[in-house]
């Protein structure tokens, strides 16, 4: 299922980029500064359920993506890949509960995706 084409952060806006593999992914990157966050908010799809998010893992590294090893430099800020999450509502274009990560980090982060 996939994770929302709309992001919004603080200082600035972030890059995405969506992944072409099979599975679903969404990155995002700041290009001059980190981003600092300890929970996150998921929204439904506009249109269809089968878009909802309903599994997920949240990870984040300083490494740029396209570095080589970088695959290997990835940090697990929150899994909630192996079971369907309670919190996700049944209505179009709603808000999910508020998602407390398991690992913030007070300096932020360069590199962020969705998967």
């Amino acid at each position: 299922r996939s994770i929302s084409n709309s992001f919004s952060a603080t200082p600035s806006s972030p890059t995405t980029q969506e992944s072409t593999s099979s599975t679903l992914e969404k990155s995002l990157s700041w290009n001059t500064s980190t981003i600092q966050f300890d929970s996150y908010t998921l929204w439904t799809a506009n249109d269809e359920p089968s878009r909802d998010p309903i599994r997920w893992l949240v990870e984040a590294t300083d490494t740029p993506p396209d570095h080589r090893g970088a695959e290997n430099c990835w940090t697990v800020l929150d899994d909630r890949s192996t079971q369907d999450q309670p919190g996700v509502p049944i209505a179009r274009l709603s808000p999910s509960s508020e998602f407390k990560l398991s690992h913030a980090r007070s300096d932020g982060w360069k590199y962020v995706r969705f998967r």
